[in-house]
């Protein structure tokens, strides 16, 4: 589901994404999470950003949810990652 107030895609797909689309950067809200299970939710100014900086520390293993998908590579490159809005419609 993709629509301003909310993006979903598969991890390999993000990663492929240099820059944060425009109509992105109101999405505060991020999911990490497979077809059963949400793995972890967390809020930042830009989502995209904050998602980008666990991927990349996870490598450094500063951050639990980069070091968990890390481990879990390939698996982990089917899943999904959701950006939100907190804003009220």
């Amino acid at each position: 589901m993709n629509t301003t107030q909310h993006v979903t895609l598969k991890l390999k797909q993000f990663i492929l994404l240099e820059e944060c689309p425009e109509e992105w950067k109101k999405l505060d809200l991020y999911m990490f999470r497979d077809e059963n299970s949400v793995f972890y939710v967390g809020q930042s100014y830009i989502a995209f950003h904050r998602v980008w900086d666990h991927i990349k520390n996870g490598y450094k293993w500063r951050s639990d949810v980069g070091r968990f998908i890390l481990c879990n590579w390939p698996k982990s490159m089917n899943y999904e990652i959701e950006l939100l809005s907190s804003s009220a419609r």
